[in-house]
């Protein structure tokens, strides 16, 4: 009898193969407080979020003048239609979990009870345990009883009792939208911290869609990574001069040009291109697609920049990791991707100038 295959029926948005084990049980087998959903609910759900954006930007497009925008930091814009995008999404995830915690790029860390923080620098929002809202220091003496590192800066933390938490940008690329380039994307993923662990949270599902092109992809943890129902996998490509490699510039951060110009041409040098996209997110996704063979970021991306998109690299195949080698987590930093370990140490290497002569 021929064996059985599934591609037909994967290829449905519809079909489910990935159930988590038991309703949230964690490594002792007793239950997390906060029990989690099958795997296909949460990539229903965050492929609807998703989709609930794309419909805001494709009204928006081209209808939005660029000076109607504000700035949050030297040429990082926001828009009526970044607001309104994110409501759209968030509204998606609240209904279908109003239990879960969620960090949005213009909102910050939201606790279960979906109120937006108070935007001032002194008053921080982070998930507590629990699922409430807290502002300030975090509860330093109960984290550290749960094994959880201390906060970063920005104070984000996965709550520490298991409750997944949603990580959103509603449009990553704002400067693209506002001025019709076509590469802008909506990103949504999200993840949990297992109780039971030491380690750092783990994201679970994650979907990147792009309003313009029509192109939507997705995946989750142990499933493989998808693009419009179709299977994707990133290239066979092994060596950085044949490698066409992403890349993003440093506009938030003016004082990181010289040391970026300095990357950008020994990458320029040794590989066989270099392409600016403007959104992160999009760029993980040529990686899991293979229209890019790696990708390098300097130091400011944010977590919802990439949440999603490292997901459906790593599940395509690939890897992504700071440039000094840590793994990412939800403070912001920088980004090196590739499509294999290999590639990516070397594109390391030329970033850092250890080995490499601009000029042999």
């Amino acid at each position: 009898m021929p064996r059985l295959s599934l591609e037909p029926f994967r290829q449905n948005p519809g079909f489910s193969e990935y159930p988590l084990r038991a309703v949230g049980a964690n490594r002792t087998g007793t239950l997390s407080s906060t029990p989690l959903p099958a795997m296909d609910l949460l990539l229903a759900a965050a492929r609807a979020a998703a989709r609930a954006a794309v419909q805001v930007h494709s009204r928006h497009f081209r209808r939005l003048d660029p000076a109607a925008a504000w700035e949050k930091g030297p040429s990082d814009f926001v828009s009526q239609v970044d607001l309104e995008a994110q409501e759209a999404a968030l509204g998606v995830i609240r209904e279908r979990f109003p239990g879960h915690a969620i960090l949005a790029e213009e909102t910050g860390v939201q606790g279960v009870s979906g109120r937006p923080p108070d935007p001032s620098p002194s008053s921080q929002t982070v998930a507590t345990p629990g699922g409430s809202e807290g502002t300030g220091a975090a509860p330093r003496g109960d984290l550290r009883e749960t094994g959880s590192p201390p906060p970063d800066p920005s104070g984000r933390l996965w709550p520490p009792d298991g409750t997944p938490l949603w990580i959103v940008d509603p449009l990553d690329g704002t400067t693209n939208f506002l001025h019709g380039h076509p590469m802008f994307a909506v990103s949504v993923a999200v993840g949990r911290r297992d109780p039971a662990a030491r380690a750092g949270g783990k994201i679970l599902a994650g979907v990147v869609a792009a309003a313009r092109t029509g192109e939507e992809w997705w995946a989750v943890r142990g499933g493989g990574a998808w693009k419009s129902g179709l299977p994707i996998r990133v290239s066979r490509v092994g060596r950085l001069k044949e490698a066409l490699v992403g890349t993003g510039f440093p506009f938030k951060e003016p004082s990181l040009v010289p040391r970026y110009l300095g990357q950008l041409g020994r990458v320029l040098v040794a590989s066989s291109g270099v392409r600016r996209c403007g959104s992160a997110a999009l760029d993980l996704c040529y990686v899991a697609e293979g229209i890019l063979d790696a990708f390098w970021e300097e130091a400011y991306l944010s977590p919802w920049d990439v949440a999603a998109g490292s997901l459906i690299l790593e599940e395509a195949g690939g890897v992504a990791l700071r440039l000094d080698g840590t793994p990412l987590d939800l403070r912001d930093g920088s980004v090196l991707a590739a499509n294999s370990p290999a590639l990516l140490e070397e594109l390391g290497r030329v970033v850092a100038g250890k080995g490499f002569d601009l000029n042999p």
